[in-house]
């Protein structure tokens, strides 16, 4: 699918090549933090677990955009290759729950495999996230590579939650 050389300058520019290679390691309690509603109304909730290295990342707001993201730090303003990718999200040891996503940059800092939509995978990673208990493993495939990390599960329900609220996603789609 990616040559060697596409992979490697992918995996450099995402930071994939200096992650722990076995998951474990678990990164910080999950918080939530809400903004707004700004001037124009608008709500914006990012919730996530982890540390400056890579985090796990929910962003959403009340006007129907959600993102899922694992991000990993970066050179400031190093060029990120957009490559199709997939964000795999695994609570409690379950079936892992694949979302197709993309690479790219997060922001001046940051950059990762991010799935973008409130389409049925994403609501069912969003609730996995808020229902776990004991793990919460994130990975992601890009071509031929694989990388991935251990979360906590620590305040996930609560964070989850404040995202489901501030972001409007709605009774219908917690059942």
């Amino acid at each position: 699918m990616f040559s060697v050389a596409q992979q490697t300058t992918l995996c450099r520019a995402l930071g994939l090549a200096t992650l722990l290679s076995p998951p474990f390691c678990a990164h910080g309690a999950w918080s939530a933090k809400t903004f707004g509603p700004d001037v124009f109304g608008q709500t914006t909730v990012v919730a996530e677990s982890g540390g400056e290295d890579e985090s796990l990342v929910v962003q959403c707001d009340d006007q129907g955009k959600l993102f899922i993201a694992f991000i990993f730090t970066k050179k400031k303003f190093d060029e990120v290759q957009t490559l199709p990718a997939d964000l795999l999200i695994q609570v409690d040891n379950g079936t892992p729950i694949h979302l197709g996503a993309e690479t790219r940059s997060w922001n001046d800092d940051y950059a990762g495999v991010v799935a973008e939509g409130r389409t049925s995978a994403s609501i069912s990673g969003l609730k996995a996230i808020g229902g776990a208990r004991t793990s919460l493993n994130a990975g992601v495939v890009v071509g031929d590579h694989r990388e991935s990390a251990t979360f906590s599960s620590a305040g996930s329900t609560e964070a989850i939650e404040e995202a489901f609220r501030g972001c409007k996603l709605g009774a219908e789609t917690r059942k």
